[in-house]
């Protein structure tokens, strides 16, 4: 079994299972400010740096993390990551991927370097 890559604005997704992924983050990417009603996220930090945002609109907590990071991503948490360096995330979840339970506040896009 082989994984397969899907191309996104702010890089690419290498899906290894309905419930786990390598996330690619390109730099000065960003991708979309949303949350999910069903899907609690873990993301652990395999290289780079990438700033989190978490939280509602406008009251958000923006940290930055590093490889070895582990950010936790409750059901209902709007969030969003950005690239400050090339990174690599994996991310992992209990609930499949379905994209109808993606709420968007923001598009991604890139150069927000």
């Amino acid at each position: 079994m082989k994984s397969t890559f899907v191309e996104k604005v702010w890089g690419r997704e290498e899906i290894i299972s309905t419930r786990g992924k390598v996330m690619h983050l390109d730099r000065g990417a960003q991708c979309s400010y949303h949350r999910h009603e069903k899907k609690e996220e873990y993301f652990f930090i395999l290289s780079g740096a990438v700033r989190m945002r978490l939280g509602e609109w406008d009251q958000w907590e923006e940290c930055d993390k590093m490889p070895g990071d582990i950010i936790h991503i409750p059901i209902g948490t709007y969030h969003s990551f950005m690239g400050l360096e090339d990174s690599r995330i994996i991310e992992t979840s209990l609930q499949d991927d379905d994209p109808a339970d993606s709420y968007r506040l923001t598009e991604s896009r890139r150069g927000v370097l």
